[in-house]
């Protein structure tokens, strides 16, 4: 049987681990001279453990994500500044404190000095057939203080066709200070006369991962920027005005970029038809309470328009329905010209003598040509919460299943809450001995759709390949961010037909 050797690097990034390390992460301020101790603990197991401990610098990629290199110093001459211990025996059932020293020169220039201490535990192999090195990534995060300039500068700035064709921005930003600075990047587009076309958040690839809305530029690194436009609709010139924000400073730069023909595939005109903000109305609100709110309407095509609106029921009971507590004070239909936008205003009264709960109802606008013929629509989710509600989910079952060289894992799950839920997991898998193998996220083929009380769906996400053993897992349910439940089971792997 082959033998699956698998590393799993453990850093500050992955909290859902259960580590037996901590903590992950040291920020330290301080002075050419300064002396700084630091202690690390380690949570015993059930016998003896040997870590191992080796030095790593902290590289950053053009894409924003982050990575460990084994330190040189050649390359990394500050690896003279740490002591650390290079093995630690943690005996079986009691804690153990290692200690850490940094003595900073005092001819120390100023800037961010990345440690990282790649904490190995020494492992048995597992009968099973996969072997599990778990490697915990301490970083010590070192600022020393001083006279230095902190400076992020735009490097370059393209319009690129992405995998469907759509224009996107690629701005090249570099960190040329001596510190380790957070940076996000906006970008507005117009067209040569200077009118604004849009608006346009840039973002890592690293900061699309992990939903983040701003990027760590490490010192001396540049990363990649991208936006994908929605709004332009043709090749020509346009001005493109970049803003980074960094360290409490902005810069503003101004670009003209030219786009040529047959090389992107452009929004068409029904598609900006109609834009709206916001998408989603939610108010907690009292019996007998009204509630007026503004909803923009833009029309960023070249014709004129008119635009309809009307309702839709979510599939829930008739008694959880409030559309029919919305009125409109706006004209209905709208008219939206070319390039011109407006304000749709609605109106919420709650009966006196509802009852608690969270209530709903969706605002559907069409948008037609002058002759009326259909162009795109738009929706409006609303909501309204009376007294205390619930978000909640139950697990149904769940499935296990081999692919060729990894497993499927899945569940079924039923929104038992009164509120909806955009519903994601997590899952730890763990081994016989209840060593980790891994964590792996669930998700859902429908992210964006609201899951409704009494509705049920399908997590599901790929995992390693398990062999012939037994297996605990752990489940913790989210709605976005928010933990809902948690669900623990065991798994029965036999042997393969």
């Amino acid at each position: 049987m082959k033998k699956l050797l698998i590393f799993l690097f453990l850093t500050v990034s992955f909290l859902s681990f259960s580590v037996g390390i901590r903590p992950m992460l040291f920020e330290v301020n301080a002075k050419p001279g300064d002396t700084i101790n630091e202690e690390i603990f380690l949570d015993p197991e059930m016998i003896d453990k040997n870590v191992n401990v080796e030095l790593y610098q902290f590289i950053q990629n053009e894409n924003g994500e982050f990575s460990f290199l084994k330190a040189d110093k050649d390359v990394f001459p500050e690896i003279n500044w740490i002591n650390y211990e290079n093995k630690i025996l943690v005996p079986a059932g009691k804690n153990t404190i290692s200690n850490v020293k940094i003595k900073v020169p005092l001819n120390a220039k100023p800037g961010t000095y990345n440690f990282i201490l790649m904490m190995t535990p020494e492992t048995v192999k597992a009968k099973t057939g996969i072997s599990i090195v778990m490697r915990y990534a301490v970083r010590i995060s070192l600022n020393v203080s001083g006279i230095s300039r902190k400076k992020v500068e735009l490097k370059n700035i393209n319009i690129i066709p992405d995998q469907d064709k759509k224009p996107t921005i690629v701005a090249t930003v570099l960190n040329s200070s001596d510190f380790d600075l957070k940076t996000s990047v906006n970008a507005i587009i117009r067209n040569i006369k200077g009118k604004i076309i849009e608006k346009i958040p840039l973002k890592t690839a690293y900061m699309m991962k992990n939903s983040k809305n701003e990027q760590k530029i490490l010192s001396k690194n540049e990363v990649q920027f991208y936006g994908t436009s929605k709004y332009l609709v043709s090749a020509g010139e346009y001005r493109v005005d970049v803003f980074l924000n960094y360290d409490d400073n902005q810069k503003i730069y101004t670009s003209k970029i030219k786009i040529p023909k047959n090389v992107f595939s452009f929004a068409s005109g029904k598609e900006l038809a109609l834009k709206l903000n916001p998408n989603f109305l939610s108010y907690k609100l009292y019996p007998g309470a009204a509630k007026t709110s503004a909803i923009r309407l833009e029309n960023f095509s070249d014709f004129n328009t008119k635009v309809k609106v009307g309702g839709a029921e979510f599939p829930i009971s008739k008694d959880k329905s409030m559309l029919k507590w919305i009125s409109l004070k706006t004209k209905n239909p709208i008219i939206l010209n070319a390039g011109r936008h407006t304000n749709l205003i609605t109106t919420i009264r709650v009966p006196k003598n509802v009852e608690d709960g969270a209530y709903y109802g969706k605002l559907l606008l069409n948008s037609y040509t002058k002759d009326s013929t259909f162009l795109t629509q738009e929706i409006v989710n609303c909501e309204v919460l009376i007294g205390n509600t619930t978000t909640n989910a139950t697990v149904l079952n769940y499935n296990y299943k081999e692919m060729n060289d990894s497993g499927s894992f899945s569940i079924k799950i039923k929104n038992t809450g009164d509120r909806y839920i955009l519903p994601k997991a997590t899952l730890n898998i763990s081994n016989e001995k209840r060593e980790s193998i891994g964590n792996f996220g669930l998700s859902s083929t429908s992210e964006s759709r609201w899951l409704m009380n009494g509705e049920s769906t399908i997590l599901f996400g790929d995992t390693v390949k398990l062999e012939k053993g037994k297996y605990y897992f752990s489940i913790n349910i989210y709605n976005s961010d928010e933990i809902l439940t948690k669900y623990s089971g065991i798994l029965d792997i036999g042997e393969k037909q």
